[in-house]
C-alpha cells in the first residue's frame, strides 16, 4: 500500500509518499496551495502536481490513499467548499 500525505501553505505544497511500514518512498514540493491566498482552482492545481510528481519521481503509477492538510481551511464553510472540490476532482 503507498499513501500520500499532502501539506499545503502559503509558500509551498508538500507531497510524501510512505508505504505500509512508514517509510517514505519518495516526496515532491510545488508552490502555495492556500486557496485564501491563490484561489481553489490554483490550490487544486498545485495539490494535483504534487500529486502526479511524486509518484513518478519514485516510478509509482498510483498511490491507495491521500490524506491532506490545508492551510486556509480552518472553518466549516471551508472545509466544505474543499471536500466537495476535492471529492469532484478525485471522482473524475
Amino acid at each position: 500500500m503507498k499513501i500520500a500525505g499532502i501539506d499545503t501553505g502559503g509558500t509551498k505544497t508538500a507531497c510524501i509518499i510512505v508505504n505500509e511500514k512508514g517509510n517514505i518512498i519518495t516526496e515532491s514540493r510545488t508552490g502555495s496551495a492556500n486557496y485564501q491566498v491563490v484561489g481553489i482552482r490554483n490550490a487544486l492545481a498545485k495539490i494535483k502536481d504534487a500529486l502526479r510528481l511524486a509518484p513518478i519521481d519514485a516510478g509509482l503509477k498510483k498511490v491507495d490513499l491521500a490524506g491532506i492538510g490545508m492551510a486556509g481551511v480552518d472553518r466549516a464553510a471551508d472545509f466544505e467548499k474543499i471536500k466537495e472540490v476535492l471529492q469532484r476532482t478525485a471522482q473524475g
